[in-house]
């Protein structure tokens, strides 16, 4: 049974909710909050220094940094268990970053790493950023336990593996409005924000504001195009309205793992200048029309890569180069106009070509109807 409303109540308006957006800081409005940062600008030992020193304050606390970033989200399924998700947002989800420690040019060869144990020796290889696993950020290490692995089997994994890495001291810019304008600036256009994922790049840069990605300077992406559909996800991540938004990009940093024989190599690159013009560039070509001033370039073979006769370190560096020469070029914004004028030609010619093919079986049928109709009535015309 419903219960029966007071007729004072039934006419009242229900009382508006507050809206929970976060909106970046504006300028103050009231008086009480302009004297408070007039008063902090004066009493405050920090923000007395001189605006220099306090960059370089800002520097040391939350920039000059290589920063990876990925997205982490989980459906829980009817046993209470997470289940990892990337392609869209869950209940449980949650942006995650290490700061990384071994900063090393794109493609350095790997590091000898020799273990001594009681009565053994163990050695391994390690690559770059090989240990710069966001899943382990220290800060959400716990969190990340308690949500991807069985409560009820401990030994599935092992915390001594965090990789120890740190995180951004965000919260600083929590303190002040003048000091979240001011490091905000640093934040953006000092450190190397890094991405493996292609849909938690796509996800990063559509919800920045239009001031933060014309701010940053510095990207570094990561493509594994030997995985299945990996280079299809980063051409749909590398959309036009996003690589136009960050008109404030000057460096960029690519790292590419491909495989390939050497055979196949010299094929396709003597035919079109592979990988370039091919599927796999398809969204790297849109960052040609930016004006970047230097781009860092890498290809490898993966690590599981078997391929007998694979390509040669020589074959690999003359594949990075080719997209480097496309991405550096001064005339990159009219070239990639350009060749997507003639896509389109082509597509126009090829819709025109396909109309014309369909008009014709057209005509050719209705043509045979017409003759099969006129047979029929001259064998109606004979037999009566």
């Amino acid at each position: 049974m419903t219960k029966r409303k007071i007729p004072a109540e039934a006419g009242a308006p229900k009382p508006k909710r507050k809206s929970k957006k976060q909106v970046p800081f504006s300028v103050p409005k009231n008086a009480a909050t302009k004297a408070l940062i007039a008063r902090n600008a004066t009493d405050s030992p920090l923000l007395r220094l001189p605006l220099e020193i306090r960059n370089k304050i800002w520097t040391e606390v939350l920039g000059d940094r290589l920063v990876h970033i990925d997205y982490y989200a989980y459906d829980s399924d009817s046993d209470g268990i997470s289940n990892f998700n990337k392609d869209r947002p869950c209940h449980e989800s949650e942006w995650r970053h290490v700061v990384c420690q071994d900063d090393r040019p794109e493609g350095s060869p790997p590091q000898r790493i020799t273990t001594k144990g009681d009565d053994s020796e163990f050695v391994y290889w390690k690559t770059t950023h090989d240990e710069c696993d966001t899943a382990y950020s220290r800060d959400s290490f716990i969190d990340f336990n308690r949500q991807i692995y069985d409560p009820h089997n401990p030994d599935t994994i092992d915390c001594r593996f965090s990789s120890g890495h740190d995180t951004m001291r965000l919260t600083i810019m929590r303190s002040s409005r003048q000091i979240y304008v001011e490091a905000n600036q640093v934040l953006w256009t000092t450190n190397t924000f890094s991405f493996t994922d292609p849909m938690a790049f796509k996800r990063f840069m559509s919800t920045r504001n239009v001031h933060q990605k014309r701010m940053l300077r510095n990207l570094r992406l990561e493509f594994e195009w030997s995985l299945p559909d990996s280079s299809k996800a980063w051409n749909s991540a590398l959309i036009m309205p996003i690589v136009r938004s960050l008109s404030g990009l000057r460096n960029l940093r690519l790292f590419m793992s491909y495989d390939m024989g050497e055979a196949l190599y010299t094929s396709v690159s003597n035919a079109y200048g592979w990988p370039v013009g091919s599927t796999l560039c398809e969204g790297l070509e849109k960052l040609s029309i930016l004006p970047l001033q230097s781009v860092e370039t890498a290809m490898i073979s993966p690590k599981w890569s078997s391929t007998v006769g694979g390509w040669t370190e020589a074959q690999k560096k003359a594949a990075a180069g080719r997209i480097r020469n496309l991405l550096l070029n001064p005339n990159g914004a009219e070239v990639y106009a350009e060749a997507q004028r003639k896509q389109k030609e082509l597509f126009r010619e090829e819709r025109e070509r396909e109309a014309a093919l369909k008009a014709q079986l057209r005509r050719e049928h209705e043509e045979f109807l017409a003759r099969k109709r006129s047979t029929e009535e001259k064998k109606m015309v004979v037999v009566v």
